[in-house]
């Protein structure tokens, strides 16, 4: 989709529980387009949408959710953190 955009949009990718990750992803975003990132969108997650393939319920173990848990809450803090000063 970038590509098709041209200038006005760059593509980037960084692991969101990284928070060092994070800040070099913004970091780079802000010195593309010589501004601050002022928007986020936090879409990222861990998680698998196949019923058949994923832990059920009874069985899902703590490190499993806590992956989860890292990728949505602390993925959305480290993101939402990094953009506030723009």
């Amino acid at each position: 989709l970038a590509a098709e955009i041209g200038e006005r949009a760059i593509a980037l990718q960084a692991d969101v529980t990284d928070r060092a990750a994070v800040d070099a992803m913004v970091a780079a975003a802000e010195s593309r387009f010589g501004a601050p990132v002022t928007t986020v969108v936090n879409n990222a997650l861990d998680y698998s949408f196949n019923g058949d393939a994923r832990s059920q319920m009874t069985a899902i173990g703590w490190d499993e959710m806590d992956r989860q848990f890292s990728t949505v809450v602390r993925g959305a803090l480290n993101l939402i953190q990094a953009a506030a000063p723009g």
